[in-house]
């Protein structure tokens, strides 16, 4: 099956930042140029190295997180992993995810920056995803396809079967050149772009909910990294746990299974008779 998958951290970043250290890092942060950062290292290390003058430390039951928001405007983020290198300004918050049941030495695996959304106007912000699309496309990274499903290129990327815009159908063409009108059918619902590199699982997050006081489109914006082994092992947990909970409602898994499946390639094979159809290119599966 298709799934919506979001990233765990992607909502958490806002309101992590505790009175003391909002005080401490407004007093420090303004001196900071960059927060730098990479997966896979132990998070008290990664915070002290990030150039972060003070992080809200939070542990709830051995799910730890270093967070800090309201971060200044002129400050970059930067995903260092050489070949894979990523920088994303105007970031209002990061956070940084451990857990401790899983490694005792509590390496990071996952990372999640929010951004100010402060845009101006519904081109202002599909400049700006375009940008942070071509650093990727630029690196060694690769689009990836979490959770399965038909690999399109071009438009039929954000189309579903009946050719309306819908940007989790599959997955998003990061190469398409999508028009103003379809961006803003597309932003509506939101979507998310994936990409793999080095076993580091990327998603660019985007949505808008309407507009704001002033006028200017309301939107969310939010760039996650994850050690992709982990992020695959969580999904399939999840979806064992709720199996079992509908098993004990009931519910024959086995069979649901075997409708949803016939039911997801009948969409999947629309999908990509109506992409060749268009000229858009069916990608082959992974091995």
């Amino acid at each position: 099956m298709n799934r919506r998958i979001f990233l765990r951290g992607g909502t958490l970043a806002l309101g992590l930042a505790a009175a003391s250290a909002i005080t401490y890092f407004k007093a420090k942060g303004e001196k900071m140029s960059e927060i730098r950062f990479d997966l896979g290292k132990n998070i008290v290390e990664t915070a002290k190295q990030s150039g972060v003058p003070a992080f809200e430390h939070r542990n709830v039951n051995g799910y730890i997180s270093y967070s800090v928001a309201d971060v200044p405007p002129p400050v970059i983020a930067v995903y260092t992993r050489p070949g894979y290198e990523i920088r994303w300004d105007r970031l209002f918050a990061f956070t940084l995810y451990a857990d401790k049941k899983r490694s005792p030495d509590i390496f990071v695996e996952s990372v999640t920056l929010q951004h100010r959304a402060d845009f101006k106007s519904h081109a202002e912000a599909q400049a700006f995803v375009v940008q942070t699309l071509k650093q990727f496309k630029q690196g060694k990274w690769k689009r990836a396809f979490p959770g399965g499903g038909v690999r399109l290129t071009g438009r039929s990327s954000i189309l579903d079967e009946n050719g309306k815009v819908y940007g989790y159908a599959t997955r998003p063409d990061p190469d398409y050149e999508i028009s103003p009108e379809d961006w803003l059918a597309l932003m509506h619902l939101g979507t998310q772009w994936y990409w793999s590199g080095d076993g580091i699982l990327a998603s660019l997050e985007v949505s808008t909910t309407g507009k704001k006081r002033d006028g200017s489109p309301d939107y969310s914006l939010f760039l996650n990294f994850n050690i992709e082994k982990i992020f695959n092992e969580t999904l399939a947990k999840n979806v064992e746990y709720e199996n079992k909970q509908l098993a004990a409602q009931g519910v024959d898994i086995a069979a649901r299974d075997r409708k949803t499946k016939a039911e997801q390639e009948a969409r999947d094979k629309r999908l990509e008779e109506n992409a060749i159809k268009r000229g858009d290119k069916v990608l082959p599966q992974s091995p």
